[in-house]
């Protein structure tokens, strides 16, 4: 018996030591690969399985989506009226069609803005956009968060972000 109690005790340690090494492991190349990490709202995405996180834009905190699946950025139009004052020049760089879910072709301006997450500063582009008439105000229901925009496919590409969503967090890689 005293045998047995010995062999689970050194069976233990060694799976506790293993286990250790491993997360030392784990945390290096996380240290090593990655500036820092976003929080993904945690409520919104329980509720409704979409990732959304906080940007700033113009001073203003707004949620916005993450969407991989959309080739560029989008920002509402009403987002737009609340974040520009009425002599503010919004930097308008071109305007492109797009074909929305619902097969309609429309116009869209394209504007240049900067935004900051996590203190971090990207100049992007947005397609300005009445998302109102899409599927927004599905989201927002669904999630309970009233969101402002997306970011596209582009941005990821540039920004170098990883998306894990068992941790509900975005890597910033390095």
């Amino acid at each position: 018996m005293t045998g047995i109690i010995i062999f689970l005790g050194i069976i233990s340690v060694i799976a506790v030591t293993a286990f250790y090494k491993m997360f030392k492991s784990i945390k290096r190349s996380i240290d090593r690969d990655y500036k820092y990490h976003i929080n993904i709202n945690k409520k919104a995405f329980h509720r409704s399985c979409y990732p959304i996180i906080e940007v700033e834009i113009k001073g203003h905190k707004k949620n916005f989506l993450i969407d991989t699946g959309s080739p560029f950025n989008m920002i509402n139009e009403s987002c737009m009226d609340s974040i520009y004052e009425e002599n503010d020049k919004v930097n308008i760089i071109r305007t492109h069609t797009i074909v929305g879910s619902t097969g309609k072709q429309d116009e869209q301006q394209v504007i240049l803005e900067d935004i900051y997450i996590n203190g971090e500063k990207f100049t992007e582009e947005f397609s300005v956009s009445n998302m109102d008439n899409g599927c927004k105000p599905i989201i927002d229901a669904v999630s309970g968060v009233k969101t402002s925009g997306l970011l596209g496919a582009e941005f990821f590409h540039k920004a170098k972000w990883s998306i894990d969503l068992d941790s509900l967090v975005v890597w910033v890689k390095k």
